[in-house]
């Protein structure tokens, strides 16, 4: 798994491909690992992102 370099920024497709991705790698039927990444990485990079507000509201 490639990891995100810090700071870069992930481009937001909107959330209605990745909850859909996100069901389709949980079904039994169709496992899917890359979507489960791609969420995952996802939520990291919305983390890294609020770490970044965090940090730069804090003086």
């Amino acid at each position: 798994m490639k990891l995100l370099p810090i700071g870069s920024v992930v481009k937001l497709e909107g959330v209605e491909p990745i909850a859909e991705g996100f069901a389709h790698g949980v079904s039994p039927n169709r496992f899917d690992t890359g979507k489960i990444f791609g969420f995952l990485k996802f939520l990291i990079s919305l983390d890294l992102i609020n770490g970044v507000i965090f940090f730069s509201r804090r003086e």
